[in-house]
């Protein structure tokens, strides 16, 4: 969807975007749900605002180049995913461990 919307952005700048909304999602996901899906909601919904009111301006040809240079990224794709990977383990870890001291404070309950 990025890649439609910014067709004048380079694929790297693109993806660190993209990988950022999705680690800002996955984080919100954890601390409080309703937030998260909020978030996703608003994304969408600003994504398609911005195709209506940027109709004309659209070119889907430039769009493509851009996804098409996915194939010369490789490793810049496996690294933010790599990312998202590690970012997402971190925050089960953290949300175990939070679970498991307001278990044990709270006597067991």
């Amino acid at each position: 969807m990025l890649s439609f919307l910014a067709s004048d952005q380079d694929f790297r700048e693109i993806l660190l975007i993209a990988m950022a909304v999705v680690g800002t999602i996955r984080v919100c996901a954890y601390v409080t749900e309703d937030l998260s899906r909020d978030l996703a909601k608003m994304l969408s919904f600003g994504v398609l605002a911005f195709v209506i009111i940027e109709l004309s301006s659209f070119d889907a040809s430039d769009s493509l180049d851009i996804l098409k240079q996915a194939d010369d990224n490789r490793e810049a794709i496996l690294y933010y995913l790599g990312f998202t990977i590690a970012l997402e383990l971190a925050l089960r870890i953290v949300s175990g461990a939070v679970t498991t001291i307001k278990s044990s404070l709270s006597g067991g309950k």
